[in-house]
């Protein structure tokens, strides 16, 4: 006789590797810095998904009890009210708070999250703009995961009946489950020969979509597909294999959360550690309930919050997101009052929803009907109604809020947003003749020098448009987001959806470059260089190539950073008066002052090379401020000058200096 372990009694070693898995995503969502890898544990949950549904349904299938409208009923159960709770208590949140244009973004993705469609949200929809507000401000981001979840519960039921069905003339269910165990275990190697082909054109996709996660999915299927073949005697003979993969499935899931980061291309070959390590913990306890970690991870306290578990990951990150939304990144005892805030409304929700909901023995249509339909569809039309009723003159707030939203944002403007800025995400040859992006002295000729790099050349145009307008010379703007100025392979400095565009536009820009003896060359060197340390080198193997090549080289420094600044703040102060939004003064980063330190020994090292500093006019007496004497923002962003700003640091750099002479190029 064959059993299904999984299917059996309840197991609390799972509800412990539940525990393991939300704690560890909470974590790294507080602070990744305390648990690097900690972001796996969506993988983990993929495993017990996989693991328990495959599990069940076999069973089912195999004793001839199994039904699609039971299977969705319980599915409905266990999900949607819950989910739709969090989704209307965010709408709610967001409405009271939030700005007029993320509040509409909020109701787009409350529905797309509503119709189980959250990661094809957040890859086809969501701002993926280079100056968007981060993705810890998005409040139902990490809906995204629940996505994949219920597209794999639409899809691998009827998979499943299919097999079952076209394997009853030949084989029975024996053979149903051996074809559906080689289905779902090569889900595995797909996945990852997809996400290699995909990683560098498509990274969002990679990340959010069910095709490439699916080898989590099925790892965990597979699992429960082998032990659910195994008769009584057969588990019970392999019952000392147990804690050897017991620890070794520890081994590997916690050194997963230890060792692994965010930087490179994930899921695929570098998700296999921890879900192996997930799915032979959960075959250790199907083998033997007793090895050596079940206490530990069927203990009092991890029962109860595995049981939550839901709950506190649907919660964790609107409260994480509206919290950094307001007032910033969340520092010291904040971070454990944020973690206690999640467990303590998980234990709410599942004490007076989940439960509840759980124990209903309506039928399929009235289940569909009461727990996901109804409110559901109240929630997109709400949704609808913040989104379009702007449209039909139907305002949320008054008119003198709009008005002194658009007077505060007509202060702070980046440079990208004007005509005369050429930062694109992409360099074509029409870029680099555009006459509208040729600034300073108006002049018959054609511009000797080319600014080039990325956004953090395009904030200094306006500062060089005053200079160059006293000093009587034009130069062109040509910059790529997100991309540095340098030649040779990009790859290690790049987000691989960008590498394509960082790789062509260098090429579009090397066909003009014999067109200007002057370059004045700007980019995040910080952020480059924290991606990898070849980077400096390889810029400096760049000057020297293009002085060799005859051109005079300008490096430019980084700007002073000031992080957790937030230009909205004034913005979201209309509606959340208590917010304050002052910048303090605060000496020059230590980041910024050390490449800033190796762009000048770059330039001493290189005849033909010299370096700027704008990090002195910006740092009067070493406190460097974000805020002009006048009490206007210079910034548009932490790392950026805003239009205004960089306008007045031309002013300065004249006030104090004049023409300084590495930006004299008159005769050029």
């Amino acid at each position: 006789m064959s059993v299904a372990p999984q299917a059996s009694a309840h197991r609390s070693d799972i509800d412990g590797l539940r525990a393991l898995a939300v704690l560890a995503v909470i974590v790294f969502h507080i602070n990744p810095g305390l648990l690097p890898g900690g972001f796996v544990g969506v993988d983990v949950f993929f495993v017990i998904s996989g693991y328990l549904i495959t599990g069940h349904m076999a069973a089912e299938m195999t004793a001839g009890t199994f039904s699609l409208a039971e299977f969705y009923r319980r599915r409905v159960k266990r999900i949607a009210p819950a989910m739709l709770l969090v989704v209307a208590t965010t709408l709610m949140v967001g409405l009271a708070l939030m700005l007029p244009e993320d509040i509409v973004a909020l109701a787009k993705s409350a529905v797309w999250s509503v119709a189980s469609l959250a990661n094809v949200y957040f890859w086809r929809e969501a701002d993926a703009d280079y100056f968007a507000p981060g993705s810890e401000h998005l409040p139902l981001l990490h809906l995204w995961s629940l996505g994949v979840e219920e597209q794999f519960y639409l899809l691998w039921p009827l998979l499943m009946l299919l097999l079952w069905k076209l394997s009853a003339p030949r084989g029975g269910a024996a053979r149903a489950r051996m074809l559906t165990l080689g289905l779902a275990a090569l889900l595995v190697p797909m996945s990852c020969v997809l996400v290699a082909a995909l990683a560098d054109r498509d990274a969002m996709f990679v990340y959010y979509m069910l095709p490439t996660r699916a080898g989590e999915l099925g790892i965990g299927a597979a699992a429960a597909l082998w032990l659910g073949g195994r008769s009584s005697g057969q588990i019970a003979a392999l019952s000392r294999y147990g804690q050897p993969l017991a620890w070794i499935g520890a081994a590997l899931l916690l050194s997963s959360l230890a060792l692994l980061h965010e930087s490179g291309v994930f899921p695929g070959v570098r998700s296999l550690a921890p879900t192996l390590g997930a799915a032979l913990l959960l075959m250790a306890g199907a083998l033997n309930s007793r090895h050596g970690l079940s206490g530990l991870l069927g203990c009092r306290p991890a029962r109860w919050v595995g049981a939550v578990s839901y709950s506190a990951y649907l919660w964790h990150w609107p409260v994480l997101a509206f919290w950094r939304y307001l007032l910033g990144p969340l520092e010291g005892l904040w971070q454990v009052m944020a973690l206690v805030a999640t467990l303590l409304l998980a234990g709410l929700s599942y004490r007076w929803v989940e439960e509840p909901a759980r124990r209903t023995k309506a039928g399929p249509w009235k289940v569909f009907l009461r727990q996901f339909a109804g409110p559901g569809g109240l929630l997109v039309l709400l949704c609808a109604a913040l989104v379009y009723g702007p449209r039909v003159g139907l305002q949320w707030q008054p008119q003198a809020y709009h008005e002194a939203l658009a007077r505060l944002r007509a202060e702070v403007q980046p440079a990208y947003r004007f005509p005369w800025s050429c930062q694109r995400s992409r360099l074509e040859a029409r870029d680099l003749a555009e006459p509208g992006c040729v600034l300073g002295q108006p002049a018959e000729r054609a511009p000797r020098v080319l600014l080039w790099g990325d956004s953090n050349a395009a904030h200094y145009i306006q500062a060089l448009n005053v200079i160059a307008a006293q000093a009587g010379y034009n130069f062109r703007n040509a910059e790529v987001g997100s991309c540095p100025p340098v030649f040779g392979d990009p790859r290690a400095f790049v987000k691989p959806e960008r590498y394509a565009d960082c790789r062509d536009s260098v090429q579009q820009l090397r066909a003009v470059l014999p067109d200007y003896p002057v370059l004045l060359i700007s980019a995040t060197w910080t952020d480059y260089q924290r991606r990898s340390p070849d980077f400096l080198p390889q810029m400096e193997a760049t000057v020297r190539q293009l002085i060799a090549e005859g051109h005079r080289v300008v490096l430019i420094g980084k700007a002073p950073v000031f992080t957790g600044y937030d230009r909205q703040c004034r913005e979201k102060a209309l509606k959340v008066t208590p917010l304050h939004c002052e910048v303090p003064p605060r000496p020059l980063d230590g980041e910024v002052a050390a490449v800033n330190e190796r762009l000048r020994q770059i330039a001493q090292r290189n005849p033909g090379a010299a370096y700027f500093d704008v990090a002195r006019y910006l740092c009067p007496e070493g406190r460097c401020s974000a805020l002009s004497p006048a009490q206007g923002f210079r910034y548009y962003d932490p790392g950026h000058l805003s239009v205004a700003g960089s306008m007045e640091l031309g002013q300065l750099i004249l006030q104090r200096d004049g023409v300084p002479a590495v930006l004299n190029f008159r005769d050029e």
